[in-house]
């Protein structure tokens, strides 16, 4: 693979970090060697993952992404939302989550123009809203956490849950490599 030939060259012991001319890691190492290739490919501009359905063709670098592109031909939305009442179902874990601080009034992003005082559920709104201050200081005017805050905890989760999640966890856990 074309890759490969840029990937070797980086592998340091049993750390594999990104030595490309102006990454954004700043050499911060991955702990897989999958990992680098899959971040390889923002500068190869590589993606092997393409959409077959018809008329479609779209590619993308990560395979998880095309899962859930697939998901915008067939419908699917896997992703319920818990709360009672709520009938949402979503494509990707990422917009339930947003949805989910709409049922728990968690506004983490703030509008920083003086007397205005609005907040939001998601930085997308936010900057849509900051537009309506043209006196304002604009992006740098808001206020926005590091972390949105997670909400309050619900009913414990059951035993087949937490069983699933240890199964996915340990699917997930990549042994270190051995040094020769």
């Amino acid at each position: 693979m074309i890759i490969d030939k840029y990937i070797f060259p980086f592998f340091s012991g049993d750390e594999f970090s990104c030595l490309w001319r102006g990454c954004a890691r700043a050499r911060r190492p991955f702990n897989a060697r999958y990992k680098l290739l899959i971040h390889m490919r923002v500068h190869s501009g590589h993606k092997p993952n393409r959409c077959h359905h018809p008329g479609c063709g779209k590619a993308f670098s990560r395979l998880e992404n095309l899962k859930i592109h697939v998901r915008s031909h067939t419908g699917e939305r896997p992703y319920a939302c818990p709360a009672p009442h709520c009938r949402k179902a979503f494509s990707n874990s990422s917009d339930r989550a947003k949805h989910q601080r709409t049922h728990f009034n968690a506004r983490p992003y703030a509008c920083g123009a003086v007397g205005c005082g609005k907040r939001y559920t998601d930085p997308s709104s936010l900057r849509k809203h900051v537009k309506c201050h043209p006196h304002a200081a604009a992006p740098r005017a808001c206020l926005a956490p590091a972390r949105a805050p997670r909400p309050p905890p619900g009913p414990a989760a059951s035993p087949a849950k937490l069983a699933t999640l240890r199964c996915i966890r340990d699917k997930l856990a990549v042994p270190r490599l051995q040094r020769l």
